[in-house]
């Protein structure tokens, strides 16, 4: 790994860490996309820099954009997996209260028949991996992701 792509991860970190503090002085309202990648029964997970444990490939939706468009924009950004918002299907609406906020996260899902090329950053995603939906289970998951998959499963 570069000292560049090390810098960055540092950086990602600390802006974590500051939006957590932020989180904590005023009431947050954000919308979060996700998105559920399916393959012969595994799902893809992700391990991003500044986090300690796997979810799915997600992230803040934009004033300037729906939510599907922001999964599939996530999809794009984290893995290299490019879909329409039109394939994603929306399967779970939740309000997560957690890292001092109020989160509504929308999770879609997206069933492939080939497996695809994952492509990540090393800077903000810095694993990738389709896991078995069981073995998925057993990791250390985001909250919601943990939600999603035990209704699923």
């Amino acid at each position: 790994m570069s000292l560049f792509s090390k810098v960055i991860q540092k950086l990602y970190k600390l802006a974590y860490h500051l939006q957590l503090v932020s989180n904590f002085f005023y009431e947050k309202k954000v919308r979060g996309a996700y998105v559920a990648v399916w393959f012969n029964d595994h799902i893809l997970l992700i391990q991003n820099s500044y986090k300690k444990y796997k979810t799915l490939p997600c992230g803040g939706v934009k004033r300037s954009e729906g939510i599907a468009q922001a999964a599939a924009r996530e999809l794009w950004e984290e893995v290299g997996i490019l879909s329409s918002p039109e394939m994603l299907e929306l399967v779970s609406v939740m309000i997560r209260y957690e890292e001092h906020k109020e989160d509504t996260v929308y999770i879609f899902e997206l069933f492939l028949n080939d497996k695809p090329k994952i492509e990540i950053d090393n800077r903000e995603v810095v694993w990738a991996s389709f896991v078995d939906k069981n073995t998925a289970l057993a990791e250390n998951l985001a909250p919601a992701v943990n939600v999603y998959l035990a209704e699923r499963i």
